[in-house]
């Protein structure tokens, strides 16, 4: 929809690389980056997925998709909105080794699972309840985006958003 076209950018030629490999080795999981993060306190679900809406809203790396059928050179698209849906499971009625069974069968496939690049948001959320007040986060996300350094920044970020709209309820996600 050109509407919600805010900007378009040529790409870096790392992110041509990317983007290319990407595409020519789609079930690989090449540059997908997984970051698996413990969650200790009361998650409140609502105000968690509306934290991931704001980040997306202000930060525009996360709202962009990419384009390069019928084009000269690929682009990347910002878009003024994009929506992103959050996975919930609960594991807390199975034991420790099942549950760790079913993240490790969670995240290979998920690995294994291409991003439509031409489709934003190019991440996914899953959160998996593992304990009364115990959570994973399952965050994946394409490395044409961000690296290490910026997830964390973007998790930080995160973290302050929620904050906020739980009015400052702490929960602690680990980011090293």
């Amino acid at each position: 929809n050109k509407d919600n076209i805010k900007d378009i950018y040529p790409l870096s030629p790392q992110q041509q690389g990317m983007l290319w490999e990407s595409l020519t080795d789609k079930e690989s999981g090449i540059h997908i980056e997984q970051f698996i993060c413990p969650i200790n306190g009361k998650l409140e679900v609502a105000n968690f997925q509306q934290a991931w809406q704001e980040l997306i809203q202000i930060r525009e790396i996360l709202r962009t998709c990419f384009v390069w059928k019928k084009q000269a050179e690929a682009l990347q698209v910002v878009l003024k909105d994009v929506s992103i849906s959050i996975a919930f499971h609960n594991l807390g009625e199975i034991s420790r080794s099942e549950q760790k069974k079913w993240l490790s069968e969670y995240l290979q496939t998920d690995r294994a699972h291409s991003f439509k690049f031409s489709k934003a948001p190019l991440l996914r959320v899953t959160v998996v309840q593992v304990g009364q007040e115990e959570y994973q986060l399952l965050w994946s996300i394409h490395h044409i985006l961000v690296d290490g350094w910026s997830a964390v920044l973007l998790l930080q970020d995160l973290l302050r958003i929620y904050g906020f709209l739980c009015g400052k309820q702490e929960i602690s996600i680990c980011t090293r």
